[in-house]
Order: structure tokens, then sequence, then C-alpha cells
């Protein structure tokens, strides 16, 4: 099950309605861990954890998550490419520019199948200083 088909927090939705999205942000994210627990290797969940992590400032938990994403060890390619592309963003998100721009300058090197734009990465990286 795709974690956009998981099931709505009834509690969650009211808080969303009655005005608190912090409390429905914080709702969703228990949610997500409480799935990652039941299904700790599910790479698609793994890297909705790292995203929600970045949108709600959760740094340090999405380089977690992004690290335990690029550990798995049967993902496919394009899978592995965008869970170290996540990682080297979550990296910049943690304050950690360099680390962040020797990741991606390695995805560079691999030629960054199915992440996006060579292009546009590289002109990203191009602004990230040593």
């Amino acid at each position: 099950m795709a974690t956009t088909d998981l099931p709505h927090n009834p509690a969650a939705l009211g808080a969303a309605a009655a005005g608190q999205p912090a409390a429905a942000a914080e709702a969703h994210w228990q949610r997500l861990l409480g799935y990652a627990q039941a299904d700790p290797h599910k790479a698609s969940l793994l890297a909705e954890l790292v995203d929600v992590a970045l949108q709600q400032g959760r740094a340090a938990e999405a380089l977690a998550w992004a690290q335990r994403e690029c550990a798995l060890p049967d993902a496919p390619e394009p899978a592995k490419t965008a869970a170290h592309y996540r990682q080297a963003v979550a990296l910049l998100f943690n304050g950690q520019a360099q680390a962040s721009a020797a990741a991606l300058r390695a995805l560079l090197a691999q030629g960054l199948e199915g992440v996006g734009p060579r292009r546009s990465l590289a002109q990203a990286c191009s602004h990230l200083h040593d």
C-alpha cells in the first residue's frame, strides 16, 4: 500500500479543520512512524518519511531516514539513486553543505539515473563550496 493510500487519521483531520495544522502534521508524522515500525524496509515509506521530515523542519530525522533508505540492499537503481539524492538534500538541510556537495558530485559522476535533469543539478552543485 502506497503511503498516499494510507487511511486518514480522523483526529488529525479534525485538528486541521479546526485550524490546527501543526497537530495534523504531527499526527501524520506519527502515523508514518508507526508504518515504518511495521515495515522498516519499504523504500517508498522511507522516502516519504524523508520528504515529510524535511517539510516539517526535522532535518536530523530526515537525514537518519535517508541513511536508512540508502542502506536498503535490494533497492533498484533508480530508487537507490533517488535515495542518495534525498540524503544529499537532507545533509544540506542538516547544515552539512560540504558533505551535501560531495554527495551531489558523486551522483553527477554516476549519471543520475532517474533523479532529474543533470544540468540543473550540476548548476545547484556549483553554488555549494567545499
